[in-house]
């Protein structure tokens, strides 16, 4: 997931200045802004046993001071993950639009599909988390 975090950052912060935030914007951002997160993450298994491959679903909302400018960034961000500048295979979900009315800001909100592979740990790593995670 960190991965993909960093292909968001360097695929989306050309659209709004930098200002691209994981989870959370700062304390009295700028606006235009883009913040994402990881809605669920679901490993892939096979009856082989676990794959390194797990299937994300990335919410992405654009924040900004008019309607407009949100949806016109929410259209580029389409195009971006449309392209192979990501470097991702996705799907869209969803969009949506919204409004946060104690700060005023109007939010386009995008769901996305990520598959992404995850580094395989040995059988003896498995074994270690396992026996300390319990």
């Amino acid at each position: 997931m960190i991965a993909v975090g960093i292909a968001l950052q360097k695929a989306l912060a050309g659209l709004v200045a930098g200002r691209v935030y994981p989870v959370r914007l700062p304390d009295a951002p700028d606006f235009p802004a883009i913040r994402y997160t990881v809605v669920s993450s679901i490993p892939i298994n096979t009856l082989c046993g676990q794959s390194n491959l797990s299937d994300a679903r990335y919410r992405i909302d654009v924040f900004a001071t008019t309607i407009m400018e949100a949806g016109q960034i929410g259209t580029s961000i389409e195009s971006i993950m449309r392209g192979t500048a990501l470097g991702y295979k996705n799907v869209p979900l969803m969009a949506m639009d919204g409004y946060e009315p104690t700060i005023g800001i109007y939010r386009r909100t995008l769901d996305f599909q990520i598959w992404e592979a995850q580094p395989m740990l040995s059988s003896a790593a498995r074994t270690t988390r396992l026996l300390t995670s319990t």
